[in-house]
């Protein structure tokens, strides 16, 4: 009875199944390590620090948009004599709450990409700094 190796590669997104016989785990392993794998790798390491670094800006506009609708649905007619209660009930949206929620979510995203970018930027000036020796 021969036994099945899966190597899973969640980088290019594809399963390679072969009997044990067939792929050692060298194989197995060059095949992970390949250069063909290492640009995709890298490729997909860039396109996560892009999304990290602006990812922030589709919440703020979400919340732009939902600001800007509460001042022309709500704040604009209130102040032209119109109920405020009453207007809400019309609408029946939480315009400030969905505003609020996504400029906190925005907030903390901005937060972490910072901390990101300041961790790879200390990292990279340590490993700098490290390599001089000065006696």
């Amino acid at each position: 009875m021969s036994r099945l190796i899966v190597v899973l590669t969640p980088v290019i997104g594809f399963e390679k199944d072969a009997r044990a016989e067939g792929v050692s785990t060298d194989q197995a392993i060059g095949f992970l390590c390949s250069p063909k794998t290492k640009h995709i790798r890298l490729s997909m390491k860039k396109l996560l620090q892009f999304i990290t670094l602006t990812g922030w800006l589709l919440p703020t506009a979400v919340a732009g948009i939902y600001f800007g609708r509460w001042i022309k649905e709500i704040a604009i007619p209130t102040l032209k004599g119109g109920n405020f209660v009453q207007l809400y009930e019309l609408h029946r949206v939480r315009y400030l709450d969905t505003t609020q929620a996504c400029i906190i979510i925005a907030f903390i995203w901005v937060t972490v990409a910072v901390f990101q970018l300041a961790r790879k930027n200390l990292r990279g000036t340590t490993r700098l700094r490290g390599s001089f020796h000065l006696s």
